[in-house]
């Protein structure tokens, strides 16, 4: 896309007046689709900078074109524009250019500073072989550039790569990183969006830095071959409050060796964005033939896939408040969480709950297990609070989340988890966590279920598979008022702890209860206690209970099968 540059914050100042001095401008109607067609040819030459367009009635485009487009000539579009409530409908929407590198298909190619679109509809396809395909504007470049109120898009919208179903690409542009780019307030989309060989697909803006987004919706299908999210495919320094997602997203079910991809039922990738009272309801079908390492152990973003019911990747300072996650995942390949499925920053998840349903593809084995709210915490300083996770399905290791994925040269770990529940989740491995290094639980319960430990599996196992095992992590979590209740497994807390460890690591349990129905078989065909299998040396256990019912027979141990000093 275009790049825009400003010479200082005077020109900013006199950009942002024009937002809100628009209406003063020059008065210009449109009440027919030859008016329409007129006006659009007219933006190439002018952007209509400080001037107002009216859309005076609804507009029949008949099955044909309104915006007739030139590669050579894209419009840019700087001023008011009003659609009164009326739409634009019966359109086909052909390229504006062509080829993998055109300009895709928009009713504007781009908006600067100044451009404000409200009270408009457009229902139409959009159908291209170009870059982007959204309808409304294709790239919005510069400090709020955009302004979109009461706007909806109803159709389809596709091509080659980078769809959306508002605006394709966002940024504030250099020099004016931190500043909004886009606002969108009360937009929906309902229909369609899909890429059709790789790259982005978000339900409302494809790649956005700096977008604001409050109270808009997509009811929709959205998918893609790389990035694909119901509200945004790939988020930078982003902020989305009040806002919902609803309806199909993924890849496809014949989609396969695709090269990167998160998905997610709001947002696909986010860095440094944040989530306020979001809510996702997705039947998420994803088919990722990839793995994230590569031969030195760090994570190659070209050969990446996780996926949650609300978010597929998050790093940086990302930040999901009050947000909820439902529906179906569907994952033949990667990480698959209910909430979120590869965190890799300081995130925070407050409040947040999810209850979708994970399930493994039967055809496919390189699923690298799923957990109930995240499958892999690979974070250092992340926050989870006051979340919860009620997932069902199959392949599901950890209740709360499987593991934390050491990786060369990053560091994994000292992440805390304050009262976050775990109800009735059928995990496989544990009841909350399958391996933890270095991290601290406070207040966590885990209710119903199954695991081979009630709580964790592993409470600072040494990593022992071919990307960990070079590998030697703090092994110091803590464990404090922590509880299981009613979960089948056969080890009430913790099957590990402090195993192959660092000389001086200690994990602490302090005042934490397993009342469990307990059984003599796991995994491995080891024997059943109480609270823990093995407690190495480093291990201090305070003021701890195990109680509940033997199911087959009674416990082997009541309380720890294997107590090693040395």
């Amino acid at each position: 896309m275009k790049t825009r540059t400003w010479s200082g914050f005077a020109a900013l100042s006199a950009a942002l007046l024009l937002v809100f001095s628009a209406s003063a401008g020059v008065l210009r109607e449109i009440a027919s689709l030859e008016e329409l067609r007129k006006f659009m040819a007219d933006v190439r030459d002018d952007d209509f900078k400080g001037c107002t367009v009216v859309l005076a009635a609804d507009v029949d485009c008949c099955g044909e074109r309104f915006n007739t487009g030139d590669q050579e000539h894209p419009t840019t579009f700087a001023g008011t524009f009003d659609g009164m409530g009326h739409k634009i409908y019966n359109f086909v929407n052909a390229p504006t250019g062509s080829g993998d590198y055109g300009y895709g298909n928009a009713m504007f190619d781009y908006a600067e500073t100044g451009a404000t679109i409200k009270n408009l509809t457009l229902e139409g396809t959009l159908s291209g072989s170009g870059a982007y395909s959204a309808p409304f504007v294709l790239a919005a470049e510069g400090p709020l550039s955009l302004v979109m109120e009461n706007c909806h898009f109803r159709g389809v919208a596709t091509n080659y790569y980078h769809a959306a179903g508002l605006v394709g690409f966002a940024s504030p542009g250099e020099g004016f990183e931190g500043m909004p780019s886009v606002i969108l307030t009360n937009c929906t989309v309902r229909g369609g969006i899909t890429t059709t060989s790789a790259h982005l697909a978000g339900g409302l803006v494809a790649k956005g830095t700096g977008v604001l987004a409050y109270d808009c919706s997509v009811d929709a299908a959205v998918g893609g071959r790389w990035t694909v999210g119901g509200l945004i495919a790939e988020a930078y320094g982003c902020s989305f409050e009040r806002c919902s997602f609803k309806g199909e997203l993924g890849s496809g079910s014949n989609v396969l060796g695709n090269k990167n991809g998160g998905c997610g039922g709001l947002v696909g990738f986010a860095s440094n964005a944040v989530f306020r009272a979001c809510s996702s309801d997705a039947d998420i079908e994803w088919n990722i033939d990839t793995d994230p390492y590569d031969p030195d152990g760090r994570i190659d973003s070209y050969n990446f896939t996780a996926d949650g019911g609300a978010a597929g990747v998050t790093c940086g300072s990302s930040a999901f408040y009050d947000c909820t996650a439902s529906g179906t995942l569907l994952a033949k390949h990667g990480y698959a969480g209910g909430f979120v499925g590869w965190t890799a920053g300081a995130e925070i998840f407050s409040n947040c709950t999810t209850s979708v349903t994970l399930q493994p593809d039967a055809r496919y084995s390189n699923t690298h297990g799923h957990g109930g709210f995240a499958s892999t915490v690979a974070s250092s300083g992340a926050l989870f609070v006051d979340c919860s996770t009620s997932s069902q399905g199959h392949n599901i290791v950890g209740g709360f989340f499987n593991n934390q994925h050491p990786r060369k040269g990053v560091l994994v770990g000292r992440n805390t988890f304050r009262r976050c529940h775990v109800e009735n989740v059928p995990a496989e491995s544990a009841g909350f966590c399958s391996g933890a290094w270095n991290c601290t639980f406070e207040g966590c319960t885990v209710r119903g279920g199954t695991g081979d430990a009630g709580f964790v599996y592993s409470a600072g196992r040494q990593p022992d598979n071919q990307w960990h095992s070079e590998y030697s992590y703090e092994q110091t979590s803590t464990y404090t008022d922590c509880s299981v209740l009613g979960t089948r497994a056969p080890f009430g807390f913790v099957e590990w702890s402090n195993y192959s460890e660092k000389d001086g690591h200690t994990n602490v349990f302090r005042r934490c209860r397993a009342g469990c129905v307990y059984g003599k078989s796991n995994s491995s065909g080891a024997s059943s206690a109480g609270f823990g299998y093995t407690l190495n040396i480093g291990t201090l256990v305070e003021d701890c209970a195990a109680y509940g019912i033997a199911d087959m027979g009674p416990l082997d141990a009541g309380f720890a099968e294997s107590i090693s000093v040395g």
